[in-house]
């Protein structure tokens, strides 16, 4: 697993975003254009269709994954995210930490020309997921709401953001 203490997920976040800017078309995107953009080093298959980096927080409870896959027989499976993950068992799920602001990045994709589609809500009426779409590029966005605490009021903050094939 690799880890690096150079980036931050706030910069990780960003150079996602570049990405997504950057493509007009799903078709555009490969490992190495991935691996490129993010600038770190990625472990990857042999085939190099799928990859991952791992950024860690410094408490070691959570890290940041950046993943790739791409399926040329199934490409409605082809996808590239950033999501926040448990690293350890152990890591209280009531306190993940909020580096990527949701809000930051709905207001990025619609500077960049994205439509956004219908919201997806939960049972209990939250959003579930944010979907935007250009051309034949879908990005999608699960957002996490934390509550406020003591020392933080509440925060909306993107858990997964996720570029995918669009259309046929």
């Amino acid at each position: 697993m690799n880890s690096n203490a150079q980036i931050t997920p706030e910069e990780l976040g960003h150079r996602l975003l570049r990405i997504i800017e950057r493509t007009d078309n799903f078709d555009q995107l490969t490992a190495t254009s991935i691996r490129s953009a993010v600038g770190m080093q990625f472990d990857s298959d042999a085939n190099d269709e799928s990859g991952f980096y791992t950024l860690k927080m410094p408490s070691g409870d959570w890290q940041y994954s950046v993943t790739y896959n791409f399926d040329n027989s199934r490409p409605q499976y082809s996808n590239v995210t950033i999501e926040l993950i448990r690293s350890k068992e152990i890591a209280d799920s009531n306190s993940p930490p909020c580096e990527l602001d949701l809000s930051a990045y709905r207001s990025s994709l619609a500077a960049m020309g994205f439509k956004a589609e219908p919201i997806s809500y939960n049972e209990i009426g939250w959003a579930a997921a944010f979907n935007y779409t250009r051309n034949n590029v879908r990005v999608q966005i699960i957002p996490q709401h934390l509550a406020s605490t003591g020392s933080q009021s509440a925060r909306d903050c993107v858990k997964t953001l996720s570029i995918h094939k669009f259309g046929g």
